[in-house]
């Protein structure tokens, strides 16, 4: 007979093994084992479908004058630590930039925003490149317009990069972009028509250049996410504006030409207001509106880069979770966001789906007032190996400041049945990896929200090499394409 086991493979996913018991008279020792593994299967295969099981794991609690108070975005990981920003708080109530080991040990502030001498309140999250950490603030800087700066993971040599004014656009949101040369971002308002631009500046501060003004009417207005560049073209939604004043998809040439909205969102099923980014399957965008939808509580929809092909993939509703201003991150199999609002709690939910909309659940139902668990998520994911990571902007134990949360997963269930016996090392490494193993035609490279970033041919064929050297630190999962099989390795490039 043919019996089915979920085993854990090298690389922190579940896999489906397949083992054949040929002998129809097997003795009661082996009925004995049938009978364990099968209740091992039941088990593994209720927490699998089950997810809700997951466990979440509270790591910090926000202090406001302190430590800072709603963070609104994102966080980013070296291996070692978490590195985000808060909203306000602090010493000067503009903010702070902080980092936290993984297990929620060793908190430390590394700046307190004050206003006009080093900028206020972010909206947005970090960018890496190993030496230094870039981002950008809403408000503060001598025009009072927000800043684009540095700061070394230890807090030291901070530096201000660039101060916004009325023509470069002002009140900076989202995450920075890098493309190798430039960085690339888009400010909230102002502007030649006050709708918000789109910029890109060099790393050392150099070479800044305005790529276009948003024009409400016609190309949207008042974007509020990050650009995803898909190594041709940026790509990046308004969150008002255009035809139907609810939104905008556009892309645009690095060197700024080019521009084209591709898409007009509305009142309806198509939804509104979209906030958050794009992540891509090579074939399509996908992203999330907080409003409109069947429900008109928001969407996760799929659109193809020229424009066609616009479909809702998940319909939000008021138990199920609505209001959306995070990105979405990927673990190859299952997309896995954040509702800021609903839920059985009206408090939120994490929550998983597969691409094309099937085997949604919820994760997590956060509840404030019942585990001080936080409340009101906006950041998007972070997605480790096994592990989610998140804060929200509300709740915890001290005045409504928001919390640092953890929520560790059974993530990528793969359907494959061949044997997942090869090896990525070095892991950590600086430059090259090899693979161990033969006939691996290429491999893709996602960052930690599950944008892919890259795709690698052989170095050399025999010694299935790789070159990384070119990534900034951080941790990145590799999909590694085998024949007909998908495998999917965590790689962290020191």
């Amino acid at each position: 007979m043919l019996f089915t086991l979920f085993k854990k493979n090298d690389f922190g996913l579940y896999e489906i093994k397949n083992y054949i018991v040929i002998n129809k008279f097997y003795s009661n020792k082996m009925k004995k084992s049938i009978k364990l593994h099968s209740l091992i299967f039941a088990t593994l295969l209720f927490y699998a479908s089950n997810p809700s099981f997951a466990q979440y794991i509270k790591l910090f609690d926000f202090t406001d004058t302190i430590t800072g108070s709603a963070p609104f975005g994102s966080l980013i990981s070296d291996g070692t630590y978490l590195y985000g920003m808060t909203f306000s708080g602090g010493l000067y109530d503009r903010g702070t930039i902080f980092k936290i080991k993984t297990d929620g040990t060793d908190f430390n502030k590394l700046l307190d925003f004050s206003g006009i001498q080093n900028g206020g309140s972010p909206y947005g999250g970090l960018y890496a490149n190993g030496d230094f950490l870039y981002g950008v603030t809403g408000g503060g800087g001598v025009n009072n317009k927000g800043v684009l700066f540095k700061i070394k993971p230890d807090g030291s040599g901070f530096s201000i990069l660039f101060q916004f004014d009325s023509l470069s656009g002002s009140s900076p949101q989202g995450n920075l972009i890098f493309d190798g040369t430039y960085l690339f971002g888009m400010t909230y308002s102002n502007g030649t028509d006050n709708s918000g631009t789109i910029y890109k500046i060099k790393m050392d501060g150099s070479g800044f250049s305005k790529l276009y003004d948003f024009v409400y009417a016609l190309s949207g207005g008042l974007p509020r996410g990050s650009l995803y560049y898909d190594g041709d073209f940026l790509f990046g939604m308004t969150e008002e504006g255009g035809v139907n004043y609810v939104g905008t998809i556009f892309k645009i040439k690095t060197d700024g030409t080019g521009f084209s909205k591709i898409f007009d969102f509305n009142n309806g099923v198509f939804g509104r207001f979209p906030e958050g980014s794009f992540i891509s399957d090579g074939i399509y965008l996908y992203g999330t509106t907080r409003g409109g939808g069947t429900n008109y509580r928001g969407n996760i929809f799929r659109i193809k880069p020229d424009g066609n092909d616009y479909s809702q993939i998940v319909d939000f509703d008021t138990v199920g979770g609505t209001n959306i201003h995070s990105t979405l991150v990927s673990d190859g199999e299952f997309f896995y966001g954040i509702t800021t609002i609903g839920g059985i709690y009206g408090d939120g939910i994490i929550y998983r789906v597969k691409p094309d909309g099937s085997n949604y659940s919820k994760l997590y139902e956060f509840s404030n007032t019942l585990n001080l668990s936080g409340r009101y998520p906006e950041s998007s994911l972070l997605l480790d190996g096994s592990s989610l990571y998140g804060t929200t902007t509300n709740g915890g134990v001290n005045t409504d400041a928001g919390v640092i949360y953890k929520l560790d997963i059974i993530t990528g269930i793969s359907n494959s049945l061949v044997e997942n016996n090869f090896s990525v090392y070095p892991n950590p490494t600086t430059a090259k990896v090899y693979i161990t193993g033969n006939n691996y035609n290429n491999i893709e490279i996602y960052n930690s929200i599950g944008q892919k970033i890259s795709i690698r041919k052989f170095l050399n064929q025999r010694s299935n090499e790789f070159d990384l050297s070119d990534l900034p630190k951080g941790i990145y999962l590799l999909k590694i394409y085998h024949e007909k099989n998908i495998f999917n390795k965590k790689i962290i490039v020191d």
